[in-house]
């Protein structure tokens, strides 16, 4: 009787194990991780208790399409996964929902363009809070643009906001080669801030809210800036700012704007800064330890990056240790979890578990996927869960209101987000390949004068620099920014 009910306790847990698992809650497991292979659409799951044995998702590609796209966006309750795809021949994109519950695609939408918001802020604050609508926005060929929020269960009668609403020209907003991008999507209002496409970028941006219900569209400065972090369990925000208040290591940090500050805005009240640094470009900041503390990213300048924990008192705790690649971050319980990047085919991706609450340390290796795929954590909504008490916000200023500003041209150098022209000589063609480095597949070869946007980089591998780029037919891959031939240095990435 005994082996039998041994036996039946064995077979539950092989069932359990193979079930689903629901998103973590406070007191369950510490941390949860979603990774993500956008070249072979593979979605993995990971959590403490699966000890290093993620599941795996398989993302479906529809007819037609051959590609991914690099970002997904998990809904808070993990029911719906929105994706995009490419038909990389044709240069066109649809924006695909697939529900894990059912296992079936349950919305696919033909984007009239190759801009999608996804491609620029894909996070579960796309999809309202009970996850049953989902907002996104996408150009009509850089002459126009469209957000949606669409009802998932009823995608009839979808509510549309365009660039030719007259709501949208009272506040005069443009319409060429712009792109909405969605930050938050709740209460039936949707917020989103507006972008230029084919520039180097901006450290600020202009910001509005939509009502989904009445149609209103209001003028708004909750999202300062692209690269922030939201504490939902608080609605806190925390981003880089440059502050002229505070020193600031200027062009000797970034030939661009420098981030010498970070601000933090309390629901109800206006931004301030609560850390500066004369070092360092601030960059990248997400809350970890259950909202305890801040990760940064720092650049003092030749390609020299340093990672560092902030207390919310102002204080420095430290800086990570020497050495560690942090390409992809998320915040736990006790921590976070971080990714190196993989710039070598025969490398393998693997995650890290950093307890910030043991002293500031390399981390533990928890997880290592297959050799040569490229994989990057997308999000884990419900992995800090902390409501305070807190340390109270360090005011180091007064409140100050950031507005949009233009970054300084500089019109000879290579920036993501702006243009260049492939220069090859002797009638030869550049190599367009799927990763950093000459060991990864050529996907197509490219003509002198190819014009090219730039999306990622610089990255070195083989002695060479690479950049991401996308072509004018939407094809995406990685060039050499220049090759030394028998002794003469070729640019083969010129601004354009």
């Amino acid at each position: 009787m005994s082996r039998q009910i041994a036996w039946l306790v064995l077979m539950f847990i092989v069932v359990a194990l193979a079930l689903p698992v629901a998103p973590a809650r406070a007191g369950t497991q510490r941390w949860s991780a979603w990774m993500y292979d956008s070249e072979h659409g593979q979605l993995l799951l990971l959590t403490e208790p699966m000890h290093g044995n993620a599941q795996s998702l398989q993302l479906p590609l529809p007819a037609g399409f051959n590609a991914y796209s690099r970002n997904v966006a998990i809904s808070h309750d993990w029911h719906y996964i929105a994706y995009d795809v490419e038909n990389t021949a044709a240069g066109t994109k649809a924006l695909l929902v697939y529900n894990r519950d059912t296992n079936q695609l349950v919305l696919t939408f033909p984007i009239p363009g190759n801009q999608l918001s996804l491609d620029f802020g894909a996070s579960e604050d796309i999809f309202n809070e009970a996850g049953t609508s989902i907002a996104f926005a996408y150009s009509i060929n850089q002459q126009g643009w469209e957000i949606k929020a669409l009802n998932l269960a009823n995608p009839s009668g979808v509510p549309t906001l365009r660039h030719d609403t007259p709501a949208v020209k009272t506040l005069g907003i443009g319409a060429d080669f712009l792109l909405p991008v969605i930050r938050l999507y709740q209460a039936n209002q949707v917020n989103f801030s507006m972008i230029r496409l084919a520039t180097e970028g901006a450290p600020t941006y202009d910001n509005y809210v939509w009502d989904v219900t009445s149609g209103e569209v209001r003028k708004s400065d909750l999202f300062p800036t692209l690269d922030l972090d939201r504490y939902r369990p608080t609605g806190e925000l925390i981003f880089g700012a440059s502050d002229p208040r505070f020193a600031s290591c200027g062009e000797a940090c970034s030939p661009f704007w420098v981030f010498n500050a970070l601000h933090v805005r309390v629901p109800g009240s206006p931004a301030f800064p609560f850390y500066t640094t004369p070092q360092l470009s601030l960059y990248h900041p997400i809350f970890i330890q259950n909202g305890e503390r801040i990760l940064v990213g720092g650049s003092a300048g030749n390609g020299q990056t340093r990672w560092l924990v902030v207390e919310r008192s102002g204080g420095l705790v430290s800086f990570l240790p020497d050495g560690i690649d942090v390409d992809s971050v998320i915040g736990t319980q006790d921590g976070f979890l971080f990714m190196p990047a993989v710039v070598n085919p025969s490398g393998s991706p693997q995650l890290y578990e950093v307890s910030t609450r043991q002293g500031i340390n390399p981390g533990q290796l928890v997880w290592t996927g297959t050799q040569g795929t490229q994989v990057h954590l997308v999000q884990t909504p419900s992995n800090q869960q902390g409501t305070g008490p807190f340390a109270p916000w360090a005011q180091l200023a007064a409140p100050s209101v950031l507005g949009p500003t233009v970054a300084p041209v500089n019109p000879g150098t290579l920036a993501v987000g702006r243009q260049a022209v492939i220069n090859t000589t002797q009638g030869d063609k550049l190599r367009l390949r799927s990763g950093p480095g000459t060991s990864f597949a050529i996907i197509t070869m490219l003509d002198k004068g190819t014009l090219v946007t730039l999306l990622e980089g610089p990255r070195s591998a083989d002695g060479l620099t690479w950049w991401r780029v996308r072509t004018p037919g939407g094809v995406e891959g990685w060039v050499i920014e220049g090759i030394n031939d028998s002794g003469t240095y070729i640019q083969t990435l010129v601004p354009a």
